[in-house]
Order: C-alpha cells, then structure tokens, then sequence
C-alpha cells in the first residue's frame, strides 16, 4: 500500500477473509503448468536451443502430476498436516523440487545474457520456497497459528495455507503503518455492537466506533415474512414446502423476485422445480456475467433470479423491478470449510463458545447483506421473506432479529397478502400493525 495519513477500508466486512488470503501461500498444477509453458516462451524468445529444456520439462509434468494426484487423495480433508501424510507424498514433493531445482539452474546460467531468464529463475525459487512452506514440517510453515487444506477448483487443483486469526500480523504490518485507518460497511455489527469485528481483527476495545442508523423507513418501505411454519432446514421435508412458499409468494408480487440460496445445490433444485410453474421470466446464475444478469433482470418485466453467493452482496436494484427477495436460510457457514473449521477450534481450545461467538454473527452479517438488496431508495417498497422457522424458533434467533433492520415482521400468509394488496392498491386494505 501507499504512503498515507490515513486510509479507509469500505466493504470492510470482508477484510479478514481478504488478508487471510493475502497474508497465506498457494500452489496450484496450474502455476506449475504457467511456468512451464513460460520457459518454453522465454527460449523462445532469447532464441535458445529447446533441447536441454525439454527433457527437464517432461519432468516438472510427470512430477506435478504425481504430487498432485497425491494431494488429491487429501481433498475433502479439512486440515493438510503434512507429517501425517505417507512416504509416497514425501519422495513426490522431494522430486518435483529436485527438477525445479534444475529448471532453476538452467535459467540462471543463460541469466547474464537475457532479462527474462533471470526472472524465470526467481520465479523458480518462489515456487520452491512456497512448496516448502505448504508441504515441508509444520514449523517451516508460517507459523502455528495457520491452517494448510487442499482444494479443487474449475480449472486447477489447489494446496493452500492462511492464517486462522489475521489480527497479529495486521496488528505487524498495517496497524503501526498509518495514523488513521477508517472501516465501513452497511455489516460491521451484530445487535449495534462493532465486538465481533474487532476481535476479528485483533482491534483494540478502545478503538472508536460509529453505529449510524438506516436513512430508509424500514417499518414503513418493507414487511418481513419469517416462514415459522416450515421445518428446520434439516429436515428432508424442507425443500419442498419452502418451494410451495416461493411458488405463492412469487405469484404475490407477480415476479419481480430475487431468490437467495445458500448453496448452489439447493438453487438448482429449486430452479428445476419451480421455473415452469410460472410464466415470469426466469433466470438463473450461471446462464451469465452477474452483469448481465442484473442488467436482464431491470429490462424483463416481472423477472425471476435465482441465484447464490456473489448475488446476497453488491446487487442495487431500484424502484418496481424488485418487489421480494427470499432468503431460503440462515447463512450459517457449512462445515467442511478448513479455514472456518479452523478458526472454529481455536476459538473452542480458548473456552469460548464458538457458535455464539463467531458462527451466529458470522452469519448476521451475511443475512444482512441478502436482506439490503431489497431496500436501496426511500421510494421502494417490498417484501423481505425468510424461509427459515430458527429466526422465530431458535434461542439464538433473536440475536439475528435484534441485528436486521426494523421492518415489521409476520408469519402469516394471509396477513402478508393483505399487506401486500394495500401497498398496490392503497385502498384495498389495511397494512398489520
């Protein structure tokens, strides 16, 4: 970052994940496939004999294929400890960096003559100290407090590392750095409290705070529907009842209806039940950019989007073209995550309960940014519908409710049509007190 008195931090709410990743490693076969194809180029270009080259290459494939289909049998682990990992995985790493060492000295000794080699050869020594820190005895990583994890993207497979808690090493390289650092976001606090954030981030207790009210008339502009009805989302019977809810609640508002999953696998199989009980256009994330997806969604009169992740988040849709979002739960994080599972266990290993600690607010956080995609002017008006009966039921559910902005809240259909008719038609009914 640049020299600065001060600097500001807007969307702050994903600062920890975001130096989570900065401050971890990652190595990947794509990465290893970059470099080779990069040292084929820069012979190429500096017009040097492939021959010596190729062999080596045809090495760097067969060992990163070999240390990858290794790691491979690690993949739905939560945590990589690479001492508990058997000997074959070791003689895989050691000869993969065997023939980067090669590479290594290959592109030094063309280094005096050409640019491009010695950055090829650093490139080199990057990737084996990255490899060392990912793959080599615990207290070579970077440090005690990281977790190490394999994962399996679209394109490449991953062997990744980050910190469990960001708050020491910000507290090294950016606290000290600038005299004022401001963090904003619409979802930094949980019931009006900034706690669970500084802790995140290792925030001193006396750092100041401002908790500013909504400029939007919540109790007036939106109802909030809590299906207290439906079973507990773990329950098999939940799908379908809360497909029935979307189906009426959709044919309420006629469209105009952002639907918000939690999970991929559950946005398609509502997509595959629903799309064709309506005649509303529909879309789904994945048939597009998120661009062009909102920029359809505006021009479709009546438009239906189902859609997940990146969706809950940066999504302003103003006026009549969005009247309902649903939400079909609470965005508790799934399990399974290593760096959330990790951070789950510190947190217990201190004493503290790490439900209530840091997977509720967690997911307050993530429930307000789906629930503020409805309200974005003080001309809209619309309905906020949650299919998950926790928020009425659970104990914990009145931490959420106290934490989300004060719209009124039902549980009944009836009411929430009768509430709805007003607002389109301001004469056909009385709106719940």
């Amino acid at each position: 970052m640049p020299e600065a008195h001060a600097v500001i931090f807007d969307e702050a709410h994903h600062l920890e994940n975001v130096a989570a990743m900065a401050f971890g490693r990652s190595v990947s076969d794509a990465r290893l496939r970059r470099l080779a194809s990069d040292f084929q180029r820069g012979f190429r270009a500096a017009d040097r004999e492939l021959g010596p080259l190729e062999p080596q290459l045809s090495e760097l494939e067969r060992d990163r294929d070999r240390l990858f289909a290794e790691l491979g049998e690690h993949m739905n682990r939560a945590r990589l400890v690479p001492s508990r990992l058997p000997d074959a995985f070791r003689e895989a790493w050691y000869k993969l960096d065997n023939t980067l060492i090669g590479l290594g000295l290959l592109a030094g000794a063309q280094a005096h003559a050409d640019e491009g080699m010695l950055r090829l050869a650093a490139r080199v020594e990057e990737l084996r100290a990255d490899l060392l820190a990912l793959l080599g005895p615990e207290e070579l990583g970077d440090g005690d407090d990281e977790v190490r994890w394999v994962e399996r993207g679209p394109r490449a497979t991953f062997v990744r590392s980050a910190p469990v808690h960001v708050g020491q090493r910000l507290a090294r390289t950016l606290f000290p750095r600038f005299r004022s650092l401001v963090f904003t976001s619409a979802t930094l606090s949980t019931q009006a409290s900034f706690a669970h954030f500084r802790d995140r981030l290792g925030l001193p207790e006396d750092t100041a705070e401002l908790h500013l009210p909504s400029p939007f008339d919540y109790a007036s502009q939106a109802l909030m529907y809590v299906a207290r009805d439906l079973p507990d989302p773990r329950h098999p019977s939940h799908a379908a009842r809360a497909f029935a809810t979307i189906e009426a609640l959709v044919r309420m508002t006629r469209g105009r209806a952002l639907l918000l999953f939690t999970s991929r696998e559950r946005m398609n199989e509502a997509h595959a039940a629903l799309h064709a009980r309506w005649e509303h256009p529909t879309l789904l994330q994945g048939q597009g950019s998120k661009e062009a997806l909102l920029t359809r969604f505006k021009e479709l009169p009546g438009a239906v989007l189902f859609a997940t992740a990146t969706f809950w988040e940066g999504v302003d849709i103003v006026g009549d073209a969005l009247s309902l979002v649903v939400i079909d739960k609470l965005p508790f994080q799934p399990p399974g995550d290593p760096l959330v599972d990790a951070r789950v266990a510190r947190l217990a290993s201190e004493g503290k309960n790490a439900f209530i600690d840091y997977q509720v607010p967690t997911a307050i956080l993530a429930l307000k940014q789906g629930v503020g995609r409805l309200i974005r002017h003080r001309t809209d008006r619309g309905v906020i519908a949650i299919l998950d009966p926790r928020l009425e039921t659970a104990r914990y559910g009145e931490i959420f409710l106290k934490s989300l902005p004060p719209a009124r809240r039902t549980s009944d259909l009836v009411e929430l049509g009768r509430w709805w008719a007003a607002l389109e038609r301001p004469d056909a009914a009385t709106a719940p007190a």
